[in-house]
């Protein structure tokens, strides 16, 4: 199966001597993503040009460390995007990384521990509560309702649409929540947008695996310790 043909376009790349999706091309994917959901939106053109320097900077798609292209996604934010912001993407992308340290491939489970690490970057830099009117309320809800899916066995198709649909919910949600009420927050509409590419860029056609099955091995497809992607 070639790689553009399983629905994510590509720059989704093949871990060397193995049939599984390469961790570094799925971050690598998602990463693209948000830069295009930035352009597309016009919501924050100078974050998604920091980000496509990152993507220019790796030479291949198909090889490199998670954790070490998650922290140049930091650096360079840092580096490139100025005020509130720039700041707080670059602190949860700089958690993410450090959580991501030591695991590749990344498992469902080591996806809920790189957002969740993100979310505590942003809380520690500028104090930001779920609740607030700001990106958190849109993606609290989106890593809750990925463990409720994965919970569930659902494949991952069905756990990025979950985290898409409640993106979305927690976005219109802070029309309530701002200053100007009937204006939803533009970090929060950001995360939709984002979650809402994903789900229409992933592959379809994983199995539905039950927690319950999982053996420790990394190797079922959707069990907590296994890969994030399906496999080939």
């Amino acid at each position: 199966m070639s790689t553009s043909s399983i629905g994510i376009g590509p720059s989704i790349g093949r871990a060397p001597s193995s049939g599984a999706l390469s961790s570094i091309g799925v971050v690598r994917t998602i990463v693209r993503s948000i830069a295009q959901t930035l352009v597309d939106s016009r919501l924050d053109v100078a974050l998604a040009r920091g980000l496509e320097k990152v993507l220019e900077d790796v030479e291949s798609p198909a090889a490199g460390d998670p954790a070490a292209f998650l922290q140049s996604v930091s650096t360079t934010i840092s580096s490139r995007v100025g005020g509130t912001v720039g700041a707080d993407w670059a602190a949860a992308f700089r958690r993410a990384a450090v959580a991501a340290r030591g695991h590749d491939p990344l498992s469902v489970g080591d996806a809920v521990t790189m957002l969740r690490a993100a979310i505590d970057g942003i809380q520690a830099r500028d104090g930001a509560r779920l609740g607030d009117g700001t990106l958190l309320d849109a993606l609290v809800p989106a890593v809750d309702a990925l463990v409720r899916a994965h919970a569930r066995g659902l494949d991952a198709h069905a756990l990025v649409d979950g985290m898409a649909e409640a993106a979305r919910a927690g976005a219109e949600a802070t029309r309530t929540i701002q200053t100007a009420p009937g204006q939803p927050d533009t970090g929060a509409v950001v995360v939709a947008l984002i979650a809402e590419r994903l789900a229409a860029q992933w592959p379809t056609g994983a199995p539905s695996i039950a927690p319950s099955r999982c053996s420790g091995c990394r190797a079922t497809p959707l069990c907590a310790n296994g890969p994030l992607m399906p496999r080939a």
